[in-house]
């Protein structure tokens, strides 16, 4: 029944995929974060559902005349860090014996896809809809496992068989979720937004209230969920974040302390994972009662600086297993052909000096970009349209870049989809606001330089 339900899906996609470009990127990334290929029993491989959900976004919309820009700083930069990849592959590189993905095509695929959704996305709603398809292509997933946990009864889900892909593993679902989980709260704050409910599709509009408890509902299966999986880098990077985001929003502190009885009132009611208490403790435990997997980590971050400074330039996107051992002067104490376990030092390692430099901009940059969008919207708040839309993502893609930066330093995982959407999804605000703020007369308007 699942395969029938699975399969229906799939083809409804596709069929949307042909409708314009907007439809095709929604297909895209459903396939791209959803994976529905791993929900059905049979194998579906043979079909190539992603390849042609590919397809059907790349060719048609640029035969519609929308190609991939790059006409941003943010965007300048994101090429840039694909040409270091390609010169450290070229000069360094290895065989492709430890590698999950094969990062160069994997990277090119991704950025094309970023940048031409860049180009496609005309508005707001267009802008919705992306937001939901990925929050919700993973938040479904994320939220009904972490509701299951509390009803359940607080259970560990720690080890446990998650989804494919870039979200494999306990360490990188718990990651992707708390980065998503950002997107997840814009859509559930739009529910309450009167300005946003004309950008939702019709069917949710007539039955708000019922998509607005679904979506909290999910938020808080999301963040169980996190906890369910015993990510100690995600939990406290979900957490901080959640900090910002009361901070970003205004009056936080009155915020804060009204989330104090409540978030005390639910850990009573559901018990967390036996053991959880100890694992996020261990995080801040000194050298000598530090567990294997916390001890272990600086040990892989010396051997990245290290080899660093025999290729400056790097080894190689994915290359870092292959080079591990020549590096590793630790008499295999910890294993041979061993993960950097952080997505910084995988850039230092793999794309070398330029590349973590490129890195360190690209974030910065981002950072700096959102924040200034934040300040225009604010001056000019009395003739945009819509300002709180624009001002709750921007707070949503600063918490959710927040998350990858402190989880990211924990788990290695620079060639994934979602930071390099975030990336993606700064531009598009750029372009619509610049957009809305160049038709307001030049008599009221309170510049910003973007």
């Amino acid at each position: 029944m699942r395969d029938v339900v699975v399969l229906i899906i799939i083809l409804l996609f596709l069929i949307i995929a042909f409708r314009d470009s907007i439809g095709g990127m929604i297909a895209y990334w459903w396939f791209a974060i959803f994976r529905p290929q791993d929900w059905v029993y049979m194998d579906l491989t043979s079909f190539r559902f992603p390849m042609i959900a590919t397809l059907l976004f790349f060719i048609p919309s640029m035969l519609r005349g929308k190609y991939p820009t790059l006409k941003d700083s943010i965007a300048v930069l994101m090429v840039i860090f694909y040409l270091l990849m390609l010169l450290s592959n070229t000069v360094n590189g290895c065989s492709d014996i430890y590698q999950v993905i094969e990062p160069i095509l994997y990277m090119f695929l991704l950025l094309f896809a970023v940048f031409l959704s860049v180009s496609v996305i005309e508005n707001k709603q267009h802008l919705i809809y992306l937001i939901a398809i990925v929050g919700l292509s993973l938040g479904f997933y994320a939220g009904k496992a972490g509701i299951s946990a509390i009803i359940g009864g607080g259970y560990s889900s720690y080890g446990s068989s998650n989804m494919g892909g870039i979200f494999s593993g306990s360490n990188a679902f718990a990651m992707g979720s708390g980065i998503l989980l950002f997107f997840l709260i814009f859509i559930y704050q739009q529910c309450s937004n009167s300005n946003s409910k004309k950008l939702f599709p019709k069917y949710l509009v007539i039955h708000p209230k019922l998509f607005s408890i679904a979506m909290l509902l999910i938020v808080i299966g999301t963040i169980f969920n996190i906890i369910t999986l015993s990510s100690r880098g995600s939990a406290i990077a979900t957490l901080l974040a959640l900090v910002l985001l009361f901070m970003l929003n205004g009056k936080w502190f009155k915020k804060a302390l009204l989330m104090v009885p409540l978030l005390a009132i639910a850990f009573t009611v559901v018990p967390l994972p036996e053991g959880y208490e100890q694992r996020i403790k261990s995080a801040f435990a000194d050298e000598e009662n530090l567990d294997a997997s916390a001890a272990s980590r600086p040990h892989f971050w010396q051997v990245a600086t290290t080899m660093t400074k025999s290729y400056p330039i790097g080894v190689g996107p994915g290359c870092f297993r292959e080079y591990y051992d020549l590096f590793d002067h630790s008499n295999g104490q910890y294993k041979r052909a061993r993960d950097v376990h952080s997505s910084h030092f995988q850039v230092l390692a793999e794309l070398g000096y330029l590349g973590i430099i490129t890195w360190v901009l690209l974030f910065s940059f981002t950072y700096l970009r959102l924040f200034k969008l934040r300040g225009l919207v604010k001056a000019n708040e009395k003739y945009i349209d819509n300002p709180i839309f624009y001002t709750q993502l921007c707070n949503a893609i600063i918490c959710s870049i927040t998350v990858y930066l402190i989880g990211g330093s924990l788990y290695s995982l620079a060639f994934n989809d979602l930071i390099w959407l975030n990336f993606g999804i700064t531009i598009i605000l750029t372009k619509l606001i610049k957009g809305e703020i160049s038709s307001i007369p030049t008599s009221v308007q309170k510049p910003s330089k973007v």
